[in-house]
C-alpha cells in the first residue's frame, strides 16, 4: 500500500492519489470538538458549586436585595437619578460576579488537565516496570537499531524502554516535548523482528503526526471532568437530600443526570479521536516503507488471534478493529467523508453551550437578552463554522468535487443542535421550550436551521472546490475560507436563534405573527448582512481554476458595476416621482390617484425591476454548471453594493430636488450635502433593501444560472490562454479593487448599525415629558401595582401595547408609595438615558427581592 508522503510543498496535479496529510487531520477536527465540549461540560458541573456553598455557608449569596438597600440609602441624599444609577451599578456588579462564578469551573478543569496530562506519563512508566537491560544486549541494540533507521526516530528525544510485556507490543507515550516508547521484550526476539519493525515505525508515525500530545490530552480532560463530576457528588446529594427534609429534589436528579450523560458522551468522543489517530498512524507508516507487507501482515494476524468484539466495545474501544484499519489503507479517503457523527456532536456542542453562554454573555451585558443571546450564539457557532469548514475541505480534497451526502450531513448537524438546546438547564430555559406547546412552530423551526445547515455546507464545498483547485497560495486561500466560515455560520446561527426567539412568543403574538415577525427581525439584524455578505466576499474574493484574467476582472467588478446601476435606476426614478407633478398635469394638480405615495412605490418596482434584470444578467455572465454558486454569491455582492448606495440615491433624490426648485439658495445644496453624508450614519432603510432586493435578485440570477447550464458552450482551445511566469502573480490579484469596493459596501453598511447601537438614547426620546409628568400623583400607587405593570411590559409578554404601557409604567413609577420605585421613575420620566431593557429589568429585580407594600 502506498501513500503519498505529507512534505508536499503545494498541490500536486489534478490526477494525484488523495493525500490524507496535506490539510489538517480528521484526529485534530475531532479533538477540537472533544475539547470544547468538555470545557461546556465543565461549565454545567460549575452549576453545582453556587447553590452548593450557599447550603455549606447556610447564608445566601449575594443577590440584588443588598443594591435594593443600597439605593434606599440614597433616597433622599441623593438625586432621583443617584438612586437609579445606584442600583443599577450595584445590580451590574453582582450579574458579573454571578457570570464570572458561572465561567470559574473552566479554568479548574484546565489546570487539572494539565496537571493529570504531566502526571499520566509517570504513573504509566511505573505500570509498565521497564526491564533494566544493558545497552550491550542484542535485545537493546536491536531496538536502538529499529529506532534509528526509522524516519523521525532520531530526530526526536524518545527514550527506549524494553517491558517484560506490559506495553501490548509497544506503545508511545510522553508530555511537554519529552517521549518515550515502551516496546515488549518478547517483540525484539529473531521470530519477530521483520514485525518488529513494522510496529516501531507505526508507534513512531504517533510522533511524526503529532498526536501523541492530543492524545494525553484527550485522555486527561475526561479525568478531570469526571473528577469535577464525581468527587463533590456524594456530599452534593448529601446536603441537599438533608436540607429537602430527607428527598432529593428533581433539580438535582436532573443535574446529576445531565452530567453523566455529558461523560458518557465525552468518553465516546474520545475514543472515537484516540481511533482515528491509531488510522494515521497506519497511514503514515505505510507511506515510510512503500511496498512492505509487514504491516498488513500485523493487522492480518492480529484479525487472526484477536477475540470477536461487539459494536458497543467498538465504539468505546481505543484501537480500531483490524478489518477496518486495513479497509482505511486501502482507502484513505474513508476517514475524511462528511460524518454525521462528527456533525451531530458539533450540533450539539453548539446548542448546549449556546444556552450557557448566553446566561453568561446575559449578564455581562448587563442583562441584555437580545445581545446575550446574540454574543453567545456568534462565539460558538464561530468555533462550530471552522471546524464544519474543516471537515468539508477534507471531504472535497479526497471526492475531487462536492462530497455526497450533505443533505444528511445537514440534518445531523440541525440535530445536534435541536438536541442541544433540548438539555435542561437550572437557571435559563433551553432554545425549544417555548416551543413546546406548538407542535407545528417547532417543526418549522427545525426545517429553517437544517435549510440554514444545508446552505452552509453547500457554499464550504463551493470554497474547498475553488481553494483546493488553484495551484497557487492554497494554503492562504484555506486559512481565509476558515475565518469566513467562523463569521459566516456564527451569524447565520445567530439568525436562527432571533427567528426561534420570536417564534416562542406565539402565545402572545399568534402563530402567523410569530412567524412573520421573527423572519423580518431576523432579517433587519446586522447579522444576518454580516454573514451572507462574508460568506458572498469570500468566493468573489477567491481564485478559480481555469479562469482567464479577463474572466476573473468580469467576475469581480460585474457585481459592483451592476449595483451602482442599480442605484442609480433608484435615484432617477425617485426624482422622477417628485417632479413628475408638471408633466402629468402641464403645471396643475395632480389627479386624486397619482398621489405621493403611489409615485414613489412605482419608483421602488422600477428599481427592483431593473435589479432582478441585472440579477438575471449575472446568472447568465457567471452562472452555468457547477457555477450556479459563484453567480449567486456575486448577485449578492450587487445587493449590498446597492443597499449601500441607497441612502444616498434616495436623500440626493429628495434634497436634490428640493433646491433645483430653489436655484438661488446656495444654502440648500449645503444643507443638502449634509442630509446626504447624515444618510450614512444610520442603518435608514438598508436592511429592508437588502431584503428586498436578495427576494428579487436571487431568483433571477438562478434563472440566468440555470439558462447559462442549458446552452452548451463550445469547448475551450488548450493554447486560448497562455501563461508566463511573470505575469502569473499579477493574474492572480486582477479585479482585486472589485472585492475592495464590495467589502467598503459592506461597512458603509456596517457603519449605519454601529451608529443606531451605540447610540444613548433616554427612556423617553424627546426628553422631560410635561404632559406624562402631570398624570404622576404621587404616593398614590401601591408597589405591587407597579410590579404588576413592570411584568406586562416586559419583553417578550406583550409586546403588541409596549409603548403605552412603558408609559404607563413611568407614570405608576413615579406614583408609588415606594421612595425607590418612585425615584426610579421620576429620573425616567426626566430623560435618564437607561435602555429599555435594563430599566425594567431593574424594577423586576427590585420588585423580586423586596417583599410587602412599602
Amino acid at each position: 500500500m502506498t501513500v503519498p508522503a505529507a512534505d508536499t510543498t503545494g498541490p500536486p496535479a489534478p490526477q494525484r492519489r488523495f493525500d490524507p496529510f496535506r490539510l489538517p487531520s480528521a484526529t485534530s477536527i475531532r479533538f477540537v470538538l472533544l475539547m470544547a465540549g468538555a470545557s461546556i461540560g465543565a461549565m454545567y458541573v460549575g452549576l453545582w458549586y453556587l447553590p452548593y456553598l450557599s447550603v455549606i455557608l447556610d447564608q445566601p449569596l449575594p443577590l440584588a436585595d443588598t443594591c435594593a438597600e443600597q439605593a434606599g440609602n440614597v433616597v433622599g441624599a441623593g438625586s432621583d437619578r443617584a438612586v437609579l444609577e445606584t442600583f443599577l451599578d450595584c445590580l451590574t456588579g453582582r450579574e458579573r460576579l454571578a457570570a464570572w462564578w458561572f465561567l470559574g469551573a473552566v479554568p479548574v478543569w484546565a489546570v487539572t488537565t494539565a496537571v493529570v496530562y504531566t502526571a499520566y506519563p509517570v504513573v504509566l512508566r511505573r505500570r509498565l516496570r521497564a526491564l533494566r537491560l544493558p545497552r550491550t544486549s542484542g535485545a537493546v541494540r536491536a531496538a536502538e537499531q529499529a529506532l534509528h533507521e526509522e524516519p523521525g526516530g532520531a530526530a526526536r528525544r524518545v527514550t527506549l524502554l524494553v517491558t517484560p510485556g506490559t506495553a501490548g507490543g509497544a506503545r508511545v507515550f510522553g508530555a511537554w516535548g519529552r517521549y518515550w516508547i515502551a516496546i515488549d521484550l518478547a517483540l525484539l526476539t529473531a521470530p519477530f523482528r521483520g514485525r518488529s519493525r513494522a510496529v516501531i515505525r507505526h508507534e513512531l508515525a504517533h510522533l511524526r503526526n503529532r498526536d501523541v500530545d492530543l492524545t494525553y490530552l484527550a485522555v486527561a480532560s475526561w479525568w478531570a471532568l469526571l473528577g469535577m463530576t464525581l468527587l463533590p457528588l456524594p456530599a452534593h446529594l448529601f446536603v441537599f437530600t438533608r436540607a429537602g427534609g430527607g428527598e432529593v429534589g428533581p433539580a438535582v436528579l436532573r443535574m446529576t443526570a445531565t452530567a453523566l450523560l455529558v461523560l458518557a458522551v465525552l468518553h465516546l468522543a474520545r475514543a472515537r479521536v484516540l481511533r482515528t489517530r491509531e488510522h494515521y498512524a497506519d497511514l503514515r507508516a505505510a507511506a515510510a516503507a512503500p511496498g512492505d507487507p509487514e504491516l498488513q501482515r500485523a493487522l492480518a494476524a492480529l484479525a487472526q488471534t484477536g477475540a470477536k468484539r461487539s459494536r458497543w466495545h467498538a465504539l468505546r474501544g481505543y484501537h480500531p478493529p483490524p478489518e477496518e484499519r486495513r479497509r482505511v489503507l486501502d482507502a484513505p479517503d474513508r476517514l475524511v467523508r462528511v460524518s454525521g457523527v462528527d456533525l451531530f456532536f458539533a450540533g450539539a456542542v453548539l446548542g448546549v453551550g449556546q444556552t450557557h453562554l448566553a446566561l453568561v454573555a446575559r449578564l455581562l451585558a448587563g442583562n441584555d437578552e437580545y445581545h446575550g443571546h446574540g454574543a453567545a450564539s456568534l462565539l460558538l457557532g464561530s468555533l462550530v463554522g471552522v471546524v464544519v469548514a474543516a471537515v468539508v475541505w477534507n471531504a472535497v480534497d479526497a471526492a475531487g468535487g462536492r462530497p455526497r451526502g450533505l443533505g444528511r450531513a445537514a440534518g445531523a448537524l440541525a440535530g445536534g443542535v435541536l438536541l442541544g438546546c433540548s438539555v435542561p438547564h437550572e437557571f435559563a430555559p433551553g432554545g425549544l421550550v417555548p416551543l413546546a406547546a406548538h407542535p407545528e412552530l417547532a417543526v418549522l423551526s427545525a426545517l429553517l436551521l437544517w435549510l440554514a445547515c444545508l446552505v452552509f455546507l453547500r457554499w464550504a464545498a463551493l470554497g474547498a472546490r475553488m481553494g483546493l483547485g488553484t495551484s497557487r497560495r492554497w494554503r492562504k486561500v484555506y486559512a481565509s475560507t476558515l475565518g469566513c466560515a467562523a463569521v459566516a455560520f456564527g451569524c447565520l446561527s445567530t439568525v436562527w436563534v432571533i427567528v426561534n426567539g420570536h417564534l416562542g412568543e406565539a402565545d402572545a403574538l399568534g402563530r402567523a405573527l410569530a412567524v412573520w415577525g421573527g423572519l423580518f427581525a431576523a432579517s433587519q439584524t446586522w447579522y444576518f448582512t454580516v454573514g451572507l455578505g462574508c460568506a458572498a466576499l469570500c468566493v468573489a474574493a477567491l481564485p478559480q481554476a481555469g479562469e482567464s484574467r479577463g474572466e476573473r476582472r468580469w467576475r469581480r467588478w460585474a457585481p459592483v458595476l451592476l449595483g451602482h446601476r442599480v442605484a442609480g435606476v433608484h435615484l432617477l426614478l425617485v426624482v422622477m416621482a417628485i417632479l413628475i407633478s408638471g408633466v402629468v398635469a402641464g403645471g396643475g394638480p395632480l389627479p386624486s390617484w397619482w398621489s405621493p405615495d403611489l409615485r414613489l412605490a412605482a419608483a421602488v418596482a422600477g428599481a427592483l425591476l431593473s435589479a432582478a434584470l441585472s440579477g438575471a444578467g449575472l446568472g447568465v455572465l457567471l452562472g452555468g454548471r457547477g457555477r450556479s454558486g459563484v453567480a449567486l454569491c456575486a448577485s449578492v455582492v450587487m445587493v449590498l453594493v446597492t443597499a449601500a448606495l441607497q441612502p444616498f440615491a434616495f436623500a440626493a433624490a429628495v434634497n436634490g430636488t428640493v433646491c433645483l426648485a430653489e436655484p438661488a439658495s446656495a444654502g440648500c445644496w449645503a444643507r443638502a450635502g449634509t442630509a446626504v453624508l447624515g444618510a450614512f450614519g444610520t442603518a435608514g432603510l438598508g436592511p429592508l433593501a437588502v431584503v428586498a432586493l436578495l427576494l428579487v435578485c436571487l431568483p433571477a440570477t438562478a434563472a440566468g444560472a440555470a439558462l447559462r447550464a442549458r446552452r452548451k458552450a463550445p469547448p475551450r482551445p488548450a493554447q486560448a490562454r497562455p501563461a508566463p511566469a511573470a505575469g502569473a502573480a499579477q493574474a492572480e490579484r486582477t479585479g482585486g479593487y472589485g472585492v475592495l469596493a464590495a467589502v467598503l459596501a459592506l461597512v458603509v453598511l456596517l457603519a449605519g448599525w454601529a451608529a443606531d447601537s451605540l447610540a444613548r438614547r433616554p427612556l423617553v426620546h424627546d426628553g422631560p415629558r410635561p404632559e406624562l409628568a402631570a398624570r404622576v400623583r404621587p404616593g398614590t400607587v401601591e408597589r405591587t401595582e407597579v410590579c404588576e405593570q413592570a411584568g406586562d411590559v416586559f419583553p417578550g409578554s406583550n409586546v403588541l401595547d409596549v409603548r403605552s404601557g412603558r408609559e404607563a409604567l413611568l407614570v405608576l413609577a413615579a406614583s408609588s408609595r415606594d421612595p425607590v420605585l418612585a425615584a426610579f421613575g421620576n429620573a425616567a420620566l426626566d430623560g435618564a438615558e437607561v435602555p429599555w431593557s435594563r430599566f425594567l429589568r431593574a424594577v423586576a429585580y427590585y420588585c423580586q427581592e423586596t417583599e410587602g407594600p412599602r
